[in-house]
């Protein structure tokens, strides 16, 4: 009897090991973030009294509602933040959002957002790399403007606008591959990206901006294109990077 009874302790003990093993450890949110209720009748989240975390781990809902925004300047200037881990709740970034977070270094930008405001990550001076999820048809105006250490940005075939000096002096930017997708590059767009040293231009690149590879010391531009579009702005490679027309891999 005692060795059954052993038996089934052991079975038990063993079956609960593995129950608690699969379960995925799930992060307390941060204490402190401050919500506002909005129209539709969920949540969006700014940093609130939480000036002083390091982690910022955002809920999925408050209150029974789902988070769904992070709002405008929700957490611009906030110097001590290293890591944000969003929920896949979130489906906008607000302008500014997280602007001047000079250390933040990680980031998850979740499947669900489809919406990236002007300037949310400018000045984030410790990101090396970002994945954008498929969905997003806008990068915007200056979205990654001064991410000095960023390296390397995978942008999804969704993407259909790469806004004005949106990675404008993103100095250690080595490689991007623009999707087919993009019909429109804006101004200033690539300026000082002084490590990139090749970028592919798809056919279907209808607008170029002005001075979008200005200050681009290393570039070789290659053109899908035979020749230059009509729309594209005339000044648009004004720093005489050189140019292979018709490329075709």
């Amino acid at each position: 009897m005692k060795k059954i009874l052993l038996s089934l302790t052991i079975v038990l003990t063993f079956c609960l090991l593995l129950t608690s093993c699969g379960k995925d450890e799930k992060q307390e949110a941060t204490e402190g973030l401050e919500y506002t209720l909005l129209e539709d009748g969920t949540y969006s989240v700014s940093v609130g009294e939480a000036t002083d975390e390091s982690n910022i781990v955002i809920p999925s809902e408050y209150e029974g509602k789902a988070v769904t925004a992070i709002g405008y300047r929700a957490f611009s200037g906030c110097k001590n933040v290293t890591s944000i881990k969003l929920p896949d709740t979130i489906t906008s970034i607000g302008f500014y959002a997280f602007s001047g977070c000079e250390d933040l270094n990680s980031i998850n930008i979740p499947s669900s957002v489809k919406e990236i405001g002007n300037y949310a990550f400018e000045d984030c001076k410790s990101i090396t790399s970002i994945t954008l999820p498929e969905g997003i048809e806008y990068i915007g105006e200056a979205t990654f403007y001064r991410c000095v250490s960023l390296t390397d940005v995978s942008i999804p075939s969704s993407v259909k606008v790469i806004g004005r000096s949106a990675f404008s002096g993103c100095r250690k930017l080595t490689s991007i591959e623009i999707p087919n997708s993009v019909t429109n590059i804006g101004y200033y767009a690539f300026e000082n990206c002084e490590a990139l040293a090749s970028i592919v231009i798809p056919q279907n690149v209808a607008i170029m901006g002005g001075s979008a590879f200005i200050g681009c010391t290393s570039l070789t531009i290659y053109c899908e294109t035979d020749s230059q579009p009509a729309d594209w702005d005339s000044h648009w490679n004004i720093s005489n990077c050189p140019v292979v027309w018709g490329y075709n891999e």
